[in-house]
């Protein structure tokens, strides 16, 4: 295991599925409350020189649940985001129309939006 920084005083210990390393019981108090995505095997050809990448442009997709900051949930969305790739690969890849400049300018704000769409059916 690589070495880690210490957090709180703590060393972590060999994390497990997602993670190489684990912190058990930080005693760290924040307040977050929402979801957050983790993702790994990014699919190289679906690159995109702009912002941040799709989520469907990873194989293995995660999303964490936290209510006032203790883990609460978690869901995969690796099924869903495979599924997403065979129906369209290139959605929001680029500007719908290059031409339109407030399309441009859209895209470009989703590109560098830190939010996501996520399906509320569970929720």
């Amino acid at each position: 295991m690589k070495e880690s920084k210490k957090i709180n005083g703590k060393k972590p210990s060999k994390g497990e599925r997602y993670f190489k390393h684990r912190f058990p019981d930080l005693n760290l108090k924040i307040k977050f409350t929402g979801t957050l995505l983790i993702a790994r095997d990014f699919i190289q050809e679906m690159y995109i020189h702009m912002g941040f990448q799709r989520p469907m442009s990873y194989e293995n997709v995660i999303e964490l649940y936290f209510e006032k900051g203790k883990f609460t949930k978690e869901k995969n969305l690796s099924k869903k985001m495979e599924e997403l790739r065979n129906i369209d690969s290139s959605k929001d890849s680029a500007p719908k129309n290059p031409k339109d400049s407030v399309d441009v300018n859209t895209w470009i704000s989703k590109s560098f939006s830190l939010k996501y769409e996520k399906d509320d059916e569970e929720n």
